[in-house]
C-alpha cells in the first residue's frame, strides 16, 4: 500500500531569503536553533553560506590548538603570557569566525516562531 505523505510547508515567497534576487533559485535548509527550516536562496549566496560553516568550523578548531598550545606553553615556561596570547588568539578568531557566519546567514526578524526578513518582500513567517 502506497501512503500519501503531506508535509507542510510554509508559504515562501520566490526571493532569496539572503539578497532578494527571483532568479536560479534552490531550497536549501537552514538551522534556526534546533530546527531546520527550507528557504529559497540563490547560489552564490548559498555558497557563501556555505563557505561561512566551513571558516567558523576551521578557526574554532586552530582556535582551540592555539588555546591547549598555549596553555602548555605557559605550564612549561611557568609563566602566564603564552597562556594569554593563546586564549586571546584563540578567542578572537572564533570571534571573527563567528560574525563572518552570522553575517552570510538569513536575517531573522522579530515575531512569533521564526520569522525571516526578505529582502524587497519583508518579514516572511517560516516556522
Amino acid at each position: 500500500m502506497h501512503r500519501a505523505r503531506m508535509f507542510e510547508m510554509p508559504e515562501m515567497p520566490k526571493r532569496c531569503a539572503r539578497c532578494g534576487t527571483p532568479y536560479g533559485l534552490s531550497r536549501q535548509p537552514f538551522r534556526f536553533g534546533a530546527r531546520s527550516v527550507d528557504l529559497f536562496v540563490c547560489p552564490p549566496c548559498w555558497k557563501r553560506h556555505e563557505t561561512s560553516r566551513i571558516v567558523l568550523r576551521t578557526a574554532t578548531t586552530v582556535g582551540a590548538v592555539a588555546a591547549v598550545g598555549g596553555t602548555s606553553l605557559s605550564v612549561a615556561s611557568l609563566g602566564v603570557a603564552p597562556a594569554l596570547v593563546g586564549c586571546g588568539l584563540g578567542a578572537a578568531l572564533a570571534g571573527v569566525a563567528f560574525a563572518y557566519r552570522r553575517a552570510n546567514a538569513p536575517r531573522r526578524a522579530k515575531g512569533d516562531g521564526i520569522v525571516v526578513d526578505v529582502p524587497g518582500v519583508g518579514p516572511v513567517r517560516v516556522g
